[in-house]
């Protein structure tokens, strides 16, 4: 039975995983054969894996990792708890600046790339559509870890989605390392183009990757711990934005993509150094107090103003004061806590602030010292938009209760009538001429999902036998179209367990 493993990264640190308690060994054993550790091993840290109650557990220090995991009642159970355990070597590296990133990791003539697909876009499919001399290292998501001259490596990580329900599973190189060169962003389109990014709009895309492949394990921190793991998260990826370059991809079904791949790699090997963003870069070498970088929004207090986990540059007020209406970012009195919420009265003693999706004020008094900034503005994906202070601020704040007054009472009336009468598909000959509706799957069977986009947007997916669309695009959703994609979907499902048993039974 395994006791221990050992891993060693790119940048100098190395790890050694032991097991605390039987219930453990299971689990750590599936994570040395899915990540290729070796037995055992001298590191420079050691990660205790225990299933016993917190207080018999070691003490976290500079030398120590504790990992604390549910016994695992089956299979998938130990899937779940062996993911975690890694989750725990991945939070580790991102204290010294490093990322988990939700996206595939290739390789080309020495080079690595990552390839990213927000929202589930098909990032899979790229990572196996790559001919040679390109090699698909990872399909699902990528370890970046910082060197110590500034340098950036990736390490592939498993797919833990292929070893659930008696799937296939599989086994990634982990100690394998490439030096990283670019990130792709992925969206489809009907032909391949490729345009830069600069380091705001990557930065604002990588966050949402790094949301995705650490949602998990961030489930189990305090909100003080869940502040500072955003805090972390969005400095290590201003840092590794700033350092290397970023595309936008738009993606075919057929046309041979990589190829703008090489173009671009092939530009930045001529290239001397990489550019980098200089407010990014300067705002890592002077006060956040004095000049706030930005933060990754999380939470809904401010919808539909401000949706999560929006990239929000913010700027310092200098010899300015704040006014009604501004958005600001300020650290809370009562729990210490950074928060963004709008200014609804200026006080001699302070601000009122209250959130866009609050029923009320925030309690107490924010004081003029705590405020360390305004937004000025918001970025999403590719898109950027500015964020009105003052009266303006005020009258996007109304604008902002009035429209979700109306969406909850468009929702309150859809459920009214939608359990007594199927509105689905009732408006589809009311539809805009340019929505046009698409179903994909994402993932490997069993455990992939079916999704159907109206043009790059997701609207819902199909779980379980039934169809989660959101309101209003289930009214113009025709249902004969939802039925026969799954229909399509649960026949590839049954061929997919029909073919796995015929390969059990095969001599």
């Amino acid at each position: 039975m395994l006791s221990s493993c050992g891993l060693t990264l790119a940048d100098g640190f190395s790890v050694r995983i032991t097991v605390c308690d039987a219930d453990a060994s299971p689990v750590v054993e599936m994570l040395a054969q899915a990540m290729n550790l070796a037995r055992g091993n001298s590191a420079k840290k050691t990660l205790y894996v225990f299933t016993t109650p917190r207080s018999q557990s070691p003490v976290e220090s500079e030398d120590v990792i504790v990992c604390h995991i549910a016994p695992p009642k089956n299979r998938d159970d130990l899937v779940t708890q062996a993911m975690r355990v890694g989750l725990a070597l991945a939070h580790d590296a991102q204290k010294r600046g490093g990322l988990l990133v939700h996206g595939g990791l290739a390789e080309f003539h020495g080079q690595g790339v990552i390839i990213a697909a927000p929202g589930g876009t098909g990032k899979s499919t790229a990572s196996s559509r790559l001919p040679k001399p390109w090699t698909s290292l990872s399909d699902d998501a990528a370890l970046v870890v910082r060197g110590a001259q500034g340098e950036y490596f990736a390490h592939p990580w498993p797919t833990w989605s292929r070893f659930y329900d008696n799937g296939p599973g599989g086994a990634w190189h982990t100690s394998y390392c490439v030096p990283l060169s670019a990130f792709y962003f992925l969206f489809q389109s009907p032909e391949d183009m490729l345009e830069d990014l600069n380091s705001s709009q990557a930065a604002a895309m990588l966050i949402e990757s790094v949301e995705q492949a650490n949602r998990i394990f961030a489930r189990s921190l305090t909100p003080p711990e869940t502040h500072n793991n955003h805090r972390r998260q969005f400095s290590n990826v201003c840092a590794l934005t700033a350092h290397l370059p970023a595309y936008h991809l738009r993606l075919s079904l057929t046309g041979e993509f990589w190829r703008l791949m090489e173009g671009s790699l092939e530009l930045s090997r001529a290239s001397s150094s990489f550019p980098v963003n200089a407010t990014v870069a300067a705002s890592h070498e002077t006060d956040t107090k004095a000049a706030p970088p930005g933060v990754a929004f999380s939470g809904n207090s401010m919808y539909p103003t401000i949706k999560e986990p929006d990239y929000l540059e913010i700027l310092a007020y200098g010899n300015t004061l704040p006014r009604r209406g501004d958005v600001v970012y300020f650290r809370s009195p009562g729990r210490g806590l950074m928060v963004v919420h709008r200014v609804m009265a200026v006080r001699p003693d302070g601000l009122v602030t209250r959130g866009d999706n609050n029923p009320q004020n925030d309690p107490g008094i924010i004081p003029p010292g705590a405020v360390e900034g305004r937004v000025i503005a918001v970025c999403c994906a590719d898109k950027k938009r500015g964020v009105r202070g003052g009266a303006a601020g005020m009258m996007d704040f109304f604008n902002a209760r009035v429209l979700y007054r109306a969406r909850w009472l468009a929702a309150g009336i859809y459920r009214l009538f939608s359990g007594s009468y199927p509105l689905t598909g009732s408006l589809r000959f009311f539809a805009p001429r340019r929505a046009r509706f698409k179903f994909f799957f994402f993932g490997h069977m069993p455990l992939g999902h079916l999704k159907i986009f109206i043009n790059s947007r997701c609207v819902g997916h199909y779980q379980r036998g039934v169809w989660h669309i959101a309101y209003p695009w289930r009214l113009w959703i025709d249902p004969v179209k939802l039925e026969k994609a799954a229909k399509k979907y649960e026949a590839a499902k049954t061929q997919w367990r029909e073919a796995r048993i015929a390969s059990r039974l095969s001599p």
